[in-house]
């Protein structure tokens, strides 16, 4: 399964160390994970919507610039931007169109159907470890305007899986504070796991379909989740 990592990075100006003159400044960027999603054909991406939306290509409080990437763990990286998003808040659903294509070997398949109760499942997640390895460098700082480039990274010690089986399947409303769900089919785990794991594919592990995209858990005010939700994909997969 190749589950991509949502990485976000800004730059803010800072005081150069070996500069005596505090004016004498240079960007500094800092970037971390936002959540997953996953390529369904060579140029559509599934997320979910409160990990990726218009806010999400806003620059962090205190910061003037920010740049967001799709980077899977066998080294595949694309750069996204908002004018790529379509969004469906009332399935927490945000799809993106890409430019450029990924091989086959990133794509993953979807269902036809709902799961099965019972079924035996898993799904992978990227949660902010706060000391993301990634390789970021902010390149030409001349302009005024510097560009962020994300060149690689070893998402190896940041992916976070769970299994289980599919605990029960059908129609629920949820409200949170980030998202609104109403009559919505859920696909709910009989396992937990983190936060992190929002806008990854759910995997049927008997043929490694897509069965829906990871949505909330529970608790809700938890890190630590003892439930997972996923939308089902007989609810996106129209807008794809």
């Amino acid at each position: 399964m190749t589950t991509f990592a949502i990485v976000k990075a800004s730059y803010s100006w800072v005081p150069v160390p070996t500069s005596p003159d505090p004016n004498v400044r240079k960007p500094d960027a800092v970037g971390g994970y936002c959540g997953a999603g996953f390529f369904v054909n060579s140029k559509t991406v599934v997320s979910a919507n409160h990990v990726l939306n218009e806010s999400t290509f806003s620059p962090d409080h205190g910061r003037s610039h920010a740049q967001v990437w799709l980077i899977s763990p066998d080294g595949h990286i694309v750069e996204i931007d908002a004018s790529m998003l379509s969004s469906y808040p009332e399935l927490d659903l945000a799809v993106l169109r890409v430019p450029s294509k990924v091989p086959a070997s990133a794509q993953l398949s979807l269902a036809l159907k709902n799961p099965n109760e019972g079924e035996a499942i898993y799904n992978q997640g990227y949660p902010d470890s706060g000391k993301p390895d990634l390789d970021l460098q902010v390149v030409d700082p001349s302009t005024g305007q510097p560009k962020i480039a994300l060149t690689g990274g070893d998402l190896s010690s940041a992916v976070f899986r769970c299994d289980g089986s599919v605990s029960s399947v059908g129609r629920k409303s949820v409200m949170a504070n980030d998202m609104t769900l109403r009559n919505v089919m859920i696909v709910r785990t009989d396992y937990g796991g983190v936060v992190g794991m929002s806008g990854g594919p759910l995997i049927r592990k008997s043929d490694q379909n897509v069965v829906g995209f990871m949505s909330h858990g529970y608790p809700p005010d938890a890190t630590r989740k003892k439930v997972l939700c996923a939308v089902s994909v007989t609810e996106f997969v129209d807008h794809l």
